[in-house]
Protein backbone atom coordinates (compact mmCIF):
# COMPACT_ATOMS: atom_id res chain seq x y z
CA UNK A 1 0.00 0.00 0.00
CA UNK A 2 3.02 2.61 0.88
CA UNK A 3 4.28 2.08 -2.48
CA UNK A 4 1.70 2.75 -4.15
CA UNK A 5 1.32 5.69 -2.51
CA UNK A 6 5.00 6.94 -2.89
CA UNK A 7 4.51 6.41 -6.58
CA UNK A 8 1.63 8.33 -7.00
CA UNK A 9 3.06 10.92 -4.74
CA UNK A 10 6.11 10.90 -7.20
CA UNK A 11 3.75 11.47 -9.69
CA UNK A 12 2.06 14.18 -8.83
CA UNK A 13 5.84 15.80 -7.94
CA UNK A 14 6.54 15.51 -11.67
CA UNK A 15 3.09 16.98 -12.83
CA UNK A 16 3.76 19.62 -10.42
CA UNK A 17 7.21 20.44 -11.97
CA UNK A 18 5.71 20.61 -15.10
CA UNK A 19 3.36 23.29 -14.30
CA UNK A 20 5.51 25.36 -12.25
CA UNK A 21 8.25 25.52 -15.34
CA UNK A 22 5.34 26.14 -17.62
CA UNK A 23 4.61 29.26 -15.04
CA UNK A 24 7.26 30.71 -15.08
CA UNK A 25 7.81 30.06 -18.71
CA UNK A 26 4.50 31.72 -19.27
CA UNK A 27 5.47 34.61 -16.41
CA UNK A 28 8.88 35.06 -18.50
CA UNK A 29 7.36 35.20 -21.76
CA UNK A 30 4.84 37.79 -20.38
CA UNK A 31 6.98 40.20 -19.23
CA UNK A 32 9.26 40.05 -22.34
CA UNK A 33 6.35 40.61 -24.24
CA UNK A 34 5.72 43.64 -21.84
CA UNK A 35 9.19 44.51 -22.34
CA UNK A 36 8.81 44.70 -26.29
CA UNK A 37 5.83 46.65 -26.35
CA UNK A 38 7.37 49.38 -23.59
CA UNK A 39 10.60 49.05 -25.76
CA UNK A 40 13.18 49.93 -23.57
CA UNK A 41 15.70 48.18 -24.99
CA UNK A 42 17.63 47.78 -21.58
CA UNK A 43 15.57 45.89 -19.99
CA UNK A 44 15.09 43.17 -22.62
CA UNK A 45 18.80 41.99 -22.52
CA UNK A 46 18.53 41.39 -18.58
CA UNK A 47 15.11 39.31 -18.68
CA UNK A 48 16.47 37.48 -21.41
CA UNK A 49 19.78 36.56 -19.90
CA UNK A 50 17.43 35.85 -16.86
CA UNK A 51 15.27 33.26 -18.56
CA UNK A 52 17.99 31.91 -20.30
CA UNK A 53 19.77 31.02 -16.84
CA UNK A 54 16.37 29.79 -15.68
CA UNK A 55 15.68 27.68 -17.88
CA UNK A 56 19.31 26.01 -17.78
CA UNK A 57 18.87 25.43 -14.00
CA UNK A 58 15.76 23.71 -14.98
CA UNK A 59 17.07 21.67 -17.85
CA UNK A 60 19.86 20.63 -15.37
CA UNK A 61 17.74 20.03 -12.68
CA UNK A 62 15.59 17.21 -15.04
CA UNK A 63 19.29 16.15 -16.65
CA UNK A 64 20.46 15.85 -13.12
CA UNK A 65 17.38 13.40 -12.14
CA UNK A 66 17.21 11.54 -15.00
CA UNK A 67 21.08 10.64 -14.24
CA UNK A 68 20.44 9.91 -11.34
CA UNK A 69 17.81 7.47 -11.79
CA UNK A 70 19.89 5.96 -14.65
CA UNK A 71 22.35 5.51 -12.38
CA UNK A 72 20.34 3.95 -9.93
CA UNK A 73 18.76 1.69 -12.92
CA UNK A 74 22.35 0.88 -13.90
CA UNK A 75 24.12 -0.47 -10.67
CA UNK A 76 21.06 -2.70 -9.77
CA UNK A 77 21.87 -3.98 -13.29
CA UNK A 78 25.90 -3.92 -12.16
CA UNK A 79 26.77 -1.51 -15.76
CA UNK A 80 27.68 1.80 -15.33
CA UNK A 81 27.03 4.14 -18.67
CA UNK A 82 30.59 5.93 -19.81
CA UNK A 83 28.33 8.35 -22.78
CA UNK A 84 27.52 11.73 -21.09
CA UNK A 85 24.20 13.10 -20.96
CA UNK A 86 22.36 13.70 -24.28
CA UNK A 87 20.57 16.71 -23.74
CA UNK A 88 23.38 18.70 -23.10
CA UNK A 89 24.77 17.03 -26.34
CA UNK A 90 21.53 18.01 -28.90
CA UNK A 91 21.54 21.55 -27.90
CA UNK A 92 25.47 21.75 -28.75
CA UNK A 93 24.69 20.11 -31.93
CA UNK A 94 21.15 21.85 -32.80
CA UNK A 95 23.37 25.21 -32.04
CA UNK A 96 27.15 24.72 -33.28
CA UNK A 97 28.11 25.14 -36.76
CA UNK A 98 28.25 21.99 -38.73
CA UNK A 99 32.07 22.31 -39.14
CA UNK A 100 32.70 23.05 -35.00
CA UNK A 101 30.27 20.38 -33.98
CA UNK A 102 32.30 16.89 -34.36
CA UNK A 103 35.52 18.12 -32.78
CA UNK A 104 33.97 19.90 -29.77
CA UNK A 105 31.38 17.79 -28.70
CA UNK A 106 34.24 14.78 -29.10
CA UNK A 107 36.60 16.78 -26.83
CA UNK A 108 33.72 17.31 -24.36
CA UNK A 109 32.78 13.88 -24.26
CA UNK A 110 36.15 12.08 -24.16
CA UNK A 111 36.79 14.40 -20.59
CA UNK A 112 33.35 13.45 -19.80
CA UNK A 113 34.67 10.10 -19.59
CA UNK A 114 38.12 11.16 -17.70
CA UNK A 115 36.06 12.88 -15.08
CA UNK A 116 33.70 9.77 -14.74
CA UNK A 117 36.30 8.57 -12.09
CA UNK A 118 34.91 11.13 -10.06
CA UNK A 119 31.69 9.92 -10.40
CA UNK A 120 29.11 10.25 -12.67
CA UNK A 121 26.97 12.74 -11.06
CA UNK A 122 30.26 15.16 -10.94
CA UNK A 123 30.85 14.27 -14.64
CA UNK A 124 27.70 15.19 -15.69
CA UNK A 125 27.59 18.57 -13.92
CA UNK A 126 30.53 19.62 -15.39
CA UNK A 127 29.27 18.31 -18.70
CA UNK A 128 26.37 20.54 -18.68
CA UNK A 129 28.10 23.14 -17.24
CA UNK A 130 30.53 23.19 -20.30
CA UNK A 131 27.83 22.98 -22.87
CA UNK A 132 25.93 25.63 -20.98
CA UNK A 133 28.46 27.98 -21.36
CA UNK A 134 29.28 26.74 -25.48
CA UNK A 135 25.65 27.11 -26.01
CA UNK A 136 25.36 31.08 -24.51
CA UNK A 137 28.92 32.12 -26.19
CA UNK A 138 27.63 30.53 -29.88
CA UNK A 139 24.56 32.11 -29.44
CA UNK A 140 25.49 35.75 -28.33
CA UNK A 141 27.74 35.40 -31.03
CA UNK A 142 24.99 34.47 -33.57
CA UNK A 143 22.99 37.31 -31.96
CA UNK A 144 25.82 39.86 -31.93
CA UNK A 145 27.00 38.89 -35.95
CA UNK A 146 23.17 39.35 -37.14
CA UNK A 147 22.74 42.44 -35.47
CA UNK A 148 25.98 43.84 -36.62
CA UNK A 149 25.06 42.42 -40.09
CA UNK A 150 21.92 44.55 -40.29
CA UNK A 151 23.91 47.58 -38.57
CA UNK A 152 26.12 47.76 -41.21
CA UNK A 153 23.97 46.95 -43.87
CA UNK A 154 21.27 50.21 -42.77
CA UNK A 155 24.78 52.06 -42.73
CA UNK A 156 25.70 50.89 -46.09
CA UNK A 157 22.34 51.57 -47.97
CA UNK A 158 21.91 54.85 -46.08
CA UNK A 159 25.29 55.74 -47.62
CA UNK A 160 24.39 54.74 -51.07
CA UNK A 161 21.00 56.90 -50.85
CA UNK A 162 23.07 60.53 -49.93
CA UNK A 163 22.79 62.97 -52.32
Amino acid sequence: MSALILKSANHLLRIFKVYVTLAILGALALIAIEIVIAKPLALLIPVLIIGFLLSNILIWAEVSERDFRDEQKKRAMGADRVEPPKLPESLMALVLPARLREPIIGDLAEEFRHLLRFGRRSAATWYFLSSSRIIFRVTVLSFTLRTAKIFIEDIVKRETHLP
